[in-house]
């Protein structure tokens, strides 16, 4: 299979969140979150609109013309969150992706996905070391001598 077809699939059914949001800084918050959907050739003044009301949603639609290192940890997040959004993946993948937040925000983060999760019928795939956040998924693993185990 050629892997330009797996870089699609990547881009167009897949988003990530990152433990450290791997934000570009050179970019505003808006041309991060448009980023994914203009690499998967959808009509820019399209995504434009999408990512301004994931922004309104994640309550940072203010702060769409702002460069990430001006923004707190959890307007990050909310960014990173947006951008594995825009392409209306069937599944998300996160990776601790309330690490680095305070409680509040994190329970925010936590409970948006899994209440859009659920209205959008997408999956979500998530890692994290907080026991709380793991037992609200439906199905748990655990790593356990280098074996993934259900819990």
């Amino acid at each position: 299979m050629n892997i330009n077809i797996f870089s699609c699939i990547r881009n167009q059914e897949i988003g990530f969140i990152h433990q450290f949001f791997h934000l570009i800084p050179e970019l505003s918050v808006l041309e991060n979150v448009i980023l994914p959907g203009l690499i998967s050739k959808n009509k820019e003044s399209e995504i434009n609109k999408e990512a301004c009301e994931l922004l309104d949603i994640f309550g940072i639609l203010d702060k769409k013309d702002i460069k990430p290192n001006k923004l707190s940890g959890g307007e990050q997040q909310r960014v990173a969150s947006a951008r594995a959004l825009i392409n209306k993946p069937d599944l998300i993948l996160a990776d601790e992706m309330t690490g680095n937040l305070d409680e509040d925000t994190s329970d925010e983060i936590i409970n948006f996905f899994l209440n859009f999760i659920k209205s959008n019928n997408i999956s979500l795939l998530y890692v994290t070391h907080n026991q709380k956040y793991a037992d609200m998924a439906n199905n748990k693993y655990e790593f356990k001598n280098k074996k993934l185990i259900l819990k």
